[in-house]
């Protein structure tokens, strides 16, 4: 076998790199959403800035599909759409802070658990130091969530 063929990503890997893709597309999409209509500006400039760290995680986990000339998904899944309706709901925004960022948390659990499968999935693939540090970005913004979920309920 020769090293080239070593160091192509498997099918699995693909499929759980794209799932990833959907999923950071979702979370780009929902932090977007939420960033426009909540109205504290602390919680604007935090959304917003998530926001962006997934788009780039997205790009990146494409770039490595597409160094394996396969072509990635580019679009958002049908439990992404849900979510960002349930956030969309007049009533979450109109509850304020606490309950936008309960919805927010959910997001986040789910995002993280779902690196912490592909991680296991894919453990050895070219694609590990890539999928680490990009867990390692979604566990700290699920961490600030967390810390600010504390903050706003206390207020």
């Amino acid at each position: 076998m020769t090293s080239a063929s070593q160091n192509r990503l498997n099918q699995k890997t693909i499929t759980a790199l794209q799932e990833l893709i959907e999923i950071n597309l979702d979370s780009y999409n929902g932090f977007t959403k939420a960033a426009s209509l909540i109205e504290d500006t602390t919680l604007q400039h935090h959304f917003a800035g998530v926001a962006q760290e997934r788009i780039r995680q997205a790009v990146g986990l494409q770039q490595l599909i597409d160094s394996d000339d396969k072509q990635p998904l580019i679009e958002g899944s049908i439990a992404g759409r849900i979510h960002r309706a349930i956030m969309d709901w007049k009533d979450t925004f109109s509850e304020g802070p606490d309950a936008v960022l309960a919805e927010v948390k959910r997001g986040e659990d789910y995002i993280k658990a779902k690196y912490e499968a592909v991680l296991t999935r894919t453990a050895g693939s070219k694609a590990a130091s890539v999928l680490k540090r990009q867990y390692a970005a979604v566990k700290e913004a699920r961490n600030h969530i967390c810390e600010l979920r504390t903050k706003f309920s206390a207020t």
